[in-house]
């Protein structure tokens, strides 16, 4: 073979040679591209033939709602106040028949309360008392009180006084506790419904009204040291305080 036959055979091999390394470098990114995408249409058709329950779409948290609990307010009955015990105003003393010594006797405001300062002998009292609006017990079933004392110990009594339309007077209503007086300085609560209370005086009133007390008809009420079977005659102190009607 002619020489220069053979060195151009070569050459035309080698260009082809190069020619076609060129197009398997040109073609590789576009098998990749082809192969990506056959490769995420695989996965949606896959995708798309899984039952739908198995599907589950990113969830998005929903929020939780707090509910503060509702307050239950608890309502406490307003007190009644029957007479202002944090004042002398209208508080009448009656010290005539104490039978002790009378310059001991006296009232005083003591602590928001009136203070009932007693000597009474044998067979003597002493009374604080004070007016009631007509009608302001209406509704209530009862008295609710305060107390403490000191001294000698005699007898304490409640009083409350009716005025009965067509009577000329009062009709006493009262209770009465023993040798009470004496608390060591301690406030004691005295609770006293009307169906405890009996009719003291006048006897003509008590059997005209019997004991069946009317708190409508109250227009006075009083608190007595007295001496009674078992008192020590002497001298001593009483507070009384917070005097409430008791509501049903």
């Amino acid at each position: 073979m002619d020489k220069k036959i053979l060195v151009a055979s070569i050459g035309a091999v080698a260009v082809v040679s190069a020619a076609f390394i060129g197009y398997l470098s040109a073609i590789k990114p576009v098998e990749k591209e082809i192969e990506a995408t056959q490769t995420a249409e695989a996965k949606m058709s896959a995708i798309a033939q899984l039952p739908t329950s198995t599907i589950k779409p990113p969830q998005t948290p929903i929020p939780t709602e707090t509910l503060t609990p509702a307050i239950t307010q608890t309502l406490t009955p307003i007190p009644l106040v029957i007479v202002d015990t944090g004042s002398l105003i209208g508080w009448i003393p009656d010290f005539d028949s104490s039978h002790g010594d009378n310059t001991i006797n006296d009232v005083n405001l003591m602590e928001g309360a009136i203070e009932l300062i007693y000597d009474v002998g044998k067979d003597g009292y002493v009374i604080i008392t004070k007016d009631i609006k007509p009608g302001i017990l209406l509704e209530t079933e009862g008295i609710r009180f305060l107390y403490k004392g000191r001294g000698a110990p005699n007898a304490i009594e409640f009083k409350l006084m009716l005025r009965y339309p067509g009577d000329s007077g009062d009709t006493a209503y009262g209770i009465l506790w023993n040798r009470a007086t004496e608390t060591n300085n301690k406030w004691v609560e005295m609770i006293v419904p009307y169906s405890d209370m009996l009719c003291w005086w006048p006897d003509d009133y008590c059997i005209l009204h019997g004991d069946l007390l009317d708190p409508m008809m109250v227009d006075r009420l009083d608190f007595v040291v007295s001496y009674k079977s078992g008192s020590i005659e002497g001298s001593g102190w009483v507070l009384f305080k917070d005097v409430f009607g008791m509501r049903p």
